[in-house]
């Protein structure tokens, strides 16, 4: 299936009273693309009468899909499926159940289905009325047909019926592709992917607020769309942050409270999912009175306590559940018995543990549990409460619930905590979050390094590929002082992934303060955070380096998974190893912004090992034994601002492609 297929039965040149438009263009190449993104000053939901089987079978292939650009021009009925779509997205189901579900003869619920499977979007694009009319498929192979012309993204536009129309057709092969056809389809990639059109402001559907409607006086067939709400009981957000709940969040929310109070929210590190969860906890404390909380750490779990200490109502009592606070079960047990508001905040082990089990048969399941980190529930004794306990309502958050292809392993976590009217899972990829501006975008930059010549002629044995690994990961080590003391001439606040141990963290700062000592006039102050320090400790170091005082962090670990962020400019990942979830995490924590308006480019320093001068046999070994070296670094590429032929062309020089 290729569109190069499809070029040689193409024109130049249509005219949609002589031309069958649908029959002759749009047909093949839906049949040989994955993707297609139109900008239309109109879309009306009706269109897809014109080419409904074709888009039906466009969509089975797993990495398909559509992209709406139009204008503020939406016709109630359509605004409403369009709605109607986003808000079911995340439910567990089936394209043919969906489809079967559907009514076929419907195009606005044929539309919201597409959209409810992640595989269409509308985006907005806000002033005066958009009127550009192009668009582009594009295949696997990077073939694409684009087009311009006087039609809409309508049956009018479209139909042999319709309009007097004309299109003008370009492909790769065909003359002045480069002039014409590529331009038209990067402007609107750009439109779409990166939300930039002519310096106007570029809106996905779903993420229309009460405040962007009244803004830009966006037209009065808006004025169906229901505002996604939240009110308050005991959390006041505005002592989290003062920009309120986001959209996402507020979505989020209400799928859960939808799906009878079960849900997954697999959202991107940096994304408020704690912040999301609390809000969940509010809603259900307004009539209810014990809320369950647990993570896998604790200083985790310390920082849920703090949270809700600073941010709820001091009416809401609030309990360290785990080895820290002596009595805990006792004081639970106290205020559950004298009918008080309560929020209990466990480790995973105190609550798996003899007296967490015994506390929750007190509530006889009348408490709303979340599971913070929900990817270490794959233990046994998880496994074993789950089977156990029953509470009414369940939230789990993680930022990715399991590693590619050992989905089966987590099917159990996943039914426990999202299958109730439907199963229910909110997802907000890392691309997405940056794209509608929650998280900054980043430059994505690689060091390549070389060992040694003694290291080359190794016999290709698994214990000399491990050798040839170590002293990579030292040499990762000896560098990154070097290129983080670099990143501070353009980057505030650079944080140093390293370890596996203590020690690796304290050399790496002392080699950064003898550096900068060395090359500069002016102290600075470097610190880490390992483990090591008490919760005020951490909290203390954390907001330093937020605000700047500490101009570089180094970490270890314990930054992985849940910590209050620190908020950095720079990462350096000196240490990795073949954990997609860790690998996100890391990313996710470098891209958070300090404020809404923060329009600051992120940076993230990775290292490659250049295989070139290895035999063939120890090039093959090293390729396959790390593997996921190459997946993170196209990972890591594909969400940043540098090109995938730059990240290609780097792993080609270094021998891994």
């Amino acid at each position: 299936m290729a569109l190069s297929d499809v070029f040689k039965s193409l024109k130049t040149n249509y005219n949609s009273r002589l031309d069958d438009i649908i029959g002759d263009l749009y047909k093949p190449c839906f049949k040989n693309s994955k993707t297609y993104y139109r900008g239309s000053a109109y879309f009306r939901t009706s269109v897809v009468e014109l080419y409904r089987n074709e888009v039906l079978d466009f969509c089975r292939n797993n990495d398909s899909k559509i992209a709406i650009l139009t204008s503020t021009d939406v016709v109630l009925d359509d605004v409403k499926a369009i709605r109607d779509g986003y808000l079911q997205r995340g439910f567990e189901n089936n394209l043919d159940q969906l489809f079967d579900e559907a009514e076929l003869a419907d195009s606005a619920k044929f539309v919201a289905t597409l959209i409810a499977m992640n595989k269409l979007d509308i985006y907005i694009v806000n002033g005066s009325l958009y009127h550009d009319k192009v668009g582009f498929f594009e295949d696997s192979e990077s073939n694409i047909v684009s087009f311009t012309g006087s039609g809409n993204e309508t049956k009018p536009g479209l139909g042999i019926d319709g309009n007097y129309e004309r299109y003008v057709v370009s492909w790769n092969s065909s003359p002045c592709f480069d002039s014409y056809g590529m331009y038209w389809s990067n402007e609107l990639r750009n439109a779409i992917d990166k939300l930039e059109y002519a310096g106007a402001e570029i809106v996905r559907f779903d993420q229309f607020t009460g405040e962007f409607l009244h803004k830009h006086d966006i037209k009065k067939s808006l004025d169906g769309f229901d505002e996604l709400e939240y009110d308050a009981n005991y959390f006041n957000y505005d002592l989290l942050s003062t920009n309120g709940p986001q959209t996402h969040q507020l979505q989020a929310f209400t799928g859960w409270k939808n799906n009878e109070q079960h849900a997954l929210f697999e959202h991107a590190t940096g994304t408020y999912k704690t912040a999301t969860g609390l809000i969940c906890a509010d809603y259900f404390l307004g009539s209810n009175d014990h809320v369950v909380i647990s993570t896998p750490l604790k200083m985790v779990s310390e920082n849920w306590y703090n949270l809700v200490t600073e941010c709820f109502d001091k009416r809401i009592n609030v309990v360290k559940c785990w080895s820290d606070n002596k009595n805990w079960d006792e004081e639970a047990i106290r205020h559950i018995h004298s009918d008080e508001k309560i929020i209990l905040i466990f480790v995973n082990d105190s609550l798996w543990g003899d007296k967490g089990q015994e506390l929750l048969k007190i509530m006889k399941e009348n408490y709303f549990l979340i599971a913070d980190e929900a990817h270490n529930w794959e233990e046994v004794t998880a496994k074993h409460f789950m089977k156990n306990n029953h509470p009414v309502s369940r939230l789990a958050l993680t930022a990715k619930l399991s590693e590619p292809e050992l989905e089966e392993n987590t099917v159990e976590i996943l039914n426990y905590f999202s299958n109730r009217r439907a199963s229910y899972v909110d997802s907000l990829e890392l691309q997405t979050a940056i794209e509608i501006g929650f998280l900054r975008r980043y430059e994505y930059n690689l060091h390549s390094i070389k060992l040694e010549s003694r290291y080359y002629n190794l016999k290709p044995t698994n214990k000399n590929v491990r050798l040839i690994w170590n002293e990579f990961s030292n040499m990762k080590r000896q560098m990154s002082p070097e290129i983080a003391i670099k990143a501070l001439e353009t980057k505030a606040r650079v944080l140093v992934y390293t370890g596996p141990k203590v020690d690796d963290a304290i050399e790496t700062i002392r080699s950064m303060q003898s550096l900068w000592n060395r090359e500069n006039i002016l102290p600075t102050i470097f610190k880490k955070i390992t483990g090591e320090e008490n919760p005020n400790q951490r909290k203390s170091i954390i907001r330093d380096f937020t605000s700047g005082l500490t101009q570089s962090l180094v970490a270890i670990l314990v930054l992985d998974e849940g910590v209050d962020l620190p908020i950095s400019d720079a990462a350096i990942m000196c240490r990795s190893n073949s954990s997609y979830r860790q690998w996100i995490q890391r990313r996710g924590r470098v891209l958070r912004k300090k404020d809404p308006k923060d329009a600051s480019k992120a940076l993230i320093i990775d290292f490659i090992l250049d295989l070139t001068q290895f035999s063939v046999e120890v090039r093959k070994k090293l390729r396959k034994n790390y593997a996921s070296e190459v997946k993170r670094m196209e990972e890591f590429g594909s969400s940043s601002e540098s090109t995938h032929d730059t990240i290609l062309d780097e792993l080609k020089k270094s021998g891994w492609k």
